[in-house]
């Protein structure tokens, strides 16, 4: 079990050196560590002395073993940006021709590797292999550089490339490059072979639209002994030929980019955006329009006829290379872990951070008995910190996510025979997902926690707000989590939503108000939908106080026909509708008759719905239970039921016609104080006592002293039930007093 260091600035050879964060010589880099090969139980000390980690993606080389993590432990305030810096002179910034304040960056170049931009008629770096004349020509796709023109002497032709030693053995590489032939011919081929001329790969590469720059990708692995590359092109065609921009990205994906060795690429998205971000003094940018940007605006584009793409930022401070702006640009993921177990990272923060599927600021994969906690993840472009596809028992904690351009935090497995399970989701504080703006209209999702294909999993004691869409989500067949003693409110959705298959998840414990959607669409505080079964909700306090939707609930069941409620349990919460909810409690399938089948509704205070407490669209009313509840409706319906029509039943009407609510209650339940958030009965509460017992798993309800997410207090219910989601602490003594104050009533005693 050793420790080692790494700083941003680190120039250690390897791990042996890397045995403090004094100075750079005596840490690794991020490169030089993800060469390295680490042993269980040790520690790498991730360091803030020597500044912003930023360029290379920190990818976990090796795993820890039960009992004996590998850890990275944050020493100060290590950050891991996943963006270059464009204002930090290595790059240039000209102002447009078009538009006010508007500049480009010119980004250099040090993009190309097998160039020569110094003598235009320089081949030094390319041998013509059949039939062909080469030279550097002026129709340059970078800027800065020259591109390598091919006229052929006759329709085949090839060109290859001097050895580049820019790769390591075994490992897995992407090339690219753009091409602009002049012709529309087929049959391109590019061909990598290593330093001794052997074949490692090849691709057919089509043939592109004369007189347009295309991207053409390969991806090899280099052999066991493999130092160098050498890239082949070669065509029919009979006219000129022009290529540039070659590079070589480590990994098999194209929105994957470091920098190694020789390699200095910037960042591929201003290149080939996708969903490219920017940012000016750590905010995330707005796209415009180029020509028409608005303060603090970015565009892509080409203005300025440069021959070639790049940003563009409308700063009205001035020239950003002297304004002290700082404009920073996504290129990579921050943290990656792959097929590694029992990591533990602790104390870092991930931002910009930049990749495929769900990569961003941190993300595992293929991990088990991992831990992310005391860590910050904002503004990466995908997911703030996910642990996906084939991941076990893995924890964040006390971490804090936010303006991350999907999901704050996530789970996710995949289909039945990859599903995530036991993991944890605890103490953290989730905000504002799906927030960032990116150049071509791309959107994900954005959640604040989300959990999907994930099985027997915790979720508790964590605030999540102002999410672009719900504070939780359990997804695509997520079964058997427990999701407790949370705070979920004003998010731009639902609090929680339960869809496409979750079952037999409980919520309870939990602090969940003002989730409101902003259109008319339909909302919940909890929204069960699609085929989600057997999910159980309890010892809930759950209200609005606001709404800007004409369909707004607090409980929502719905969707998907003859399963979509089933086995549904609603126990002994507090559904406060504020005069704003149309029900308490909604089952709705819209166009599809959705079933009450096993919904049960017992020990629940429902009060102050702009309608009735409870709404049913059901074909079908088998195992349907209601009773032990208080209405406070002064007489009025309490109900309305059915399929095509929903007449409605008053407490009365509502027993006579179904036998349901026989012991519950149309009475004011004198909560305490509900207006400033005191959800529990009075001393003197009709509700105190009338509930049924149901059962030991629902017997703890909430403690008034209550506070959430991390403050939580439960008490047993005792003989005698409490109605709601609070058991009072003065409870039996009340329920006494109320008995003896009626037998003295009874035989007259004073």
């Amino acid at each position: 079990m050793s420790t080692y260091y790494i700083r941003a600035d680190g120039t250690a050879a390897n791990k042996e050196a890397a045995t403090s964060d004094s100075a750079p010589e005596t840490s690794m880099n991020v490169t030089v560590h993800n060469a390295e090969t680490f042993a269980a139980g040790d520690t790498i000390i991730v360091s803030d002395a020597g500044g912003v980690y930023r360029g290379t993606r920190l990818t976990v080389p090796s795993g820890g073993s039960v009992g004996n993590p590998i850890t990275y432990p944050g020493s100060g305030s290590p950050v891991l940006k996943g963006s270059l810096d464009l204002t930090d002179g290595t790059y240039d910034w000209l102002a447009s021709a078009s538009g006010t304040n508007e500049y480009y960056c010119a980004l250099g170049a040090e993009k190309n590797l097998w160039t020569n931009a110094d003598v235009e008629t320089s081949v030094d770096d390319w041998n013509a292999q059949a039939s062909c004349a080469i030279s550097w020509g002026t129709d340059q796709f970078w800027e800065g550089s020259h591109s390598l023109k091919v006229t052929p002497n006759d329709q085949w032709w090839a060109v290859r490339s001097d050895a580049k030693t820019i790769v390591q053995a075994s490992t897995a590489y992407t090339v690219s490059f753009y091409v602009r032939p002049t012709d529309t011919l087929a049959n391109d081929y590019v061909y990598v072979y290593d330093q001794d001329n052997n074949e490692i790969a090849a691709v057919s590469a089509g043939h592109p639209t004369g007189g347009a720059w295309t991207r053409v990708h390969l991806h090899f692995t280099t052999g066991v002994g493999d130092t160098g590359v050498k890239i082949h092109f070669e065509a029919q065609t009979n006219t000129v030929t022009w290529l540039d921009g070659f590079q070589v990205e480590a990994g098999s994906s194209e929105t994957t980019w470091v920098n190694y060795g020789e390699l200095v690429p910037s960042n591929p998205s201003l290149v080939d955006p996708g969903v490219g971000l920017v940012f000016l003094d750590d905010v995330s940018l707005t796209g415009g329009t180029l020509g028409a940007l608005a303060d603090h605006e970015w565009g892509y584009g080409d203005n300025d006829s440069l021959g070639f793409d790049t940003i563009y930022v409308r700063d009205n401070s001035g020239d950003p290379d002297t304004s002290g702006a700082v404009i920073e640009a996504s290129q990579h993921a921050c943290f990656y872990v792959y097929d590694k177990d029992y990591i533990v990272v602790d104390g870092l923060e991930f931002r910009h951070g930049w990749g495929g599927d769900y990569q961003g600021g941190f993300t595992a994969y293929l991990s088990t008995g991992s831990v992310v906690q005391n860590c910050e993840a904002h503004w990466n472009n995908a997911n703030g910190i996910a642990f996906a596809s084939g991941c076990t028992s893995c924890t964040i904690d006390s971490c804090t996510a936010s303006y991350n351009g999907s999901h704050n935090i996530q789970f996710s497995g995949a289909a039945e025979d990859n599903r995530a399970t036991g993991h944890t989701v605890s103490r953290c504080t989730s905000h504002h997902s799906r927030v960032l703006t990116w150049n071509e209209g791309n959107e994900f999702d954005g959640y604040g926690i989300k959990l999907q294909w994930c099985d027997n999993s915790v979720v508790r004691n964590n605030y999540s707000y102002s999410n672009d869409l719900q504070g939780i989500d359990l997804d695509v067949g997520t079964d058997g989590n427990d999701i407790y003693e949370n705070k979920f409110y004003d998010n731009n959705w639902d609090g929680i939503l339960l869809e496409i298959g979750a079952a037999s998840n409980t919520v309870h414990h939990n602090l969940i108000y003002d989730n409101v959607r902003d259109d008319d669409a339909y909302a919940a505080e909890i929204m069960i939908w699609n085929d989600s079964q057997n999910n159980e909700i309890y010892s809930n306090v759950i209200y609005k106080t606001r709404t800007s939707n004409t369909s707004d609930f607090l409980i929502l069941i719905g969707d998907s026909g003859a399963t979509a409620s089933s086995g549904t349990l609603i126990y002994g919460n507090v559904l406060d509708g504020g005069g704003f909810a149309n029900n308490a409690i909604r089952v709705d399938g819209g166009a599809t008759i959705a079933t009450a089948q096993g919904l049960k509704i017992k020990n629940n205070i429902l009060l102050n719905t702009d309608q009735v407490p409870i709404w049913i669209q059901s074909s079908s009313f088998t195992g349907f239970e209601c009773d032990y509840n208080c209405y406070d409706v002064s007489g009025g319906n309490i109900i309305q039921r059915g399929s095509g029509t929903y007449p409605s039943y008053t407490l009365a009407t509502h027993f006579a016609t179904f036998g349901q609510d026989e012991h519950s209650l149309d009475t004011d339940p004198l909560l305490e104080d509900p207006a400033n958030g005191k959800f529990w009965l009075q001393k003197i509460s009709p509700c105190l006592g009338a509930g049924v017992d149901l059962g030991d798993d629902y017997r703890a309800g909430l403690h008034k002293a209550s506070s959430w997410p991390d403050g939580v207090r439960t008490v047993n219910q005792s003989r005698l039930w409490d109605l709601g989601a609070y058991v009072s602490a003065q409870g039996e003594l009340a329920r006494h007093s109320r008995w003896l104050h009626m037998l003295s009533r009874h035989h007259g005693w004073r």
